[in-house]
């Protein structure tokens, strides 16, 4: 149950993974040839998530993007407290493979979350736009 620790728990301490509509991903690779840096970007057009994001900021959170290793492989560093997850994925695939990669990421934060989980609270929050509702509802069905 609850003790000391927790009185000071708010909804803001739990993670939350946000998930795009259909072509909000676009995919970015920077570097040199031997150390590429690839990623999944908001659309630098029409920035439709900017005021989410904004007020996101304005609340405390830290915005974090997720690193692709590899194309099935999904990788994020340091404290999950209070950051917004920014699920971008490759829209052109599958919608079981996109939630496969969620799924990833869903335990990747609850593994980093265990070393900061005072209250003993085991979730995410999922906010999920258009297709992005379509993915996280093909993760909840697997």
């Amino acid at each position: 149950m609850w003790d000391n620790k927790c009185k000071d728990y708010r909804e803001r301490d739990i993670p939350t993974i946000f998930i795009p509509w259909i072509l909000a991903s676009w995919y970015q690779e920077s570097g040199f040839d031997n150390e590429k840096i690839k990623r999944w970007l908001p659309d630098p057009v029409t920035h439709v998530y900017d005021p989410i994001f904004f007020t996101f900021k304005r609340n405390g959170y830290t915005i974090k993007d997720v690193f692709y290793e590899d194309e099935f492989t999904l990788s994020i560093k340091g404290d999950p407290k209070w950051w917004l997850y920014l699920f971008w994925y490759d829209w052109k695939n599958d919608n079981k493979i996109t939630a496969t990669l969620l799924t990833q990421l869903t335990w990747l934060i609850l593994k980093e979350y265990e070393k900061y989980n005072w209250c003993n609270i085991w979730k995410v929050n999922i906010i999920a736009h258009s297709m992005g509702w379509l993915v996280a509802r093909s993760m909840l069905e697997d």
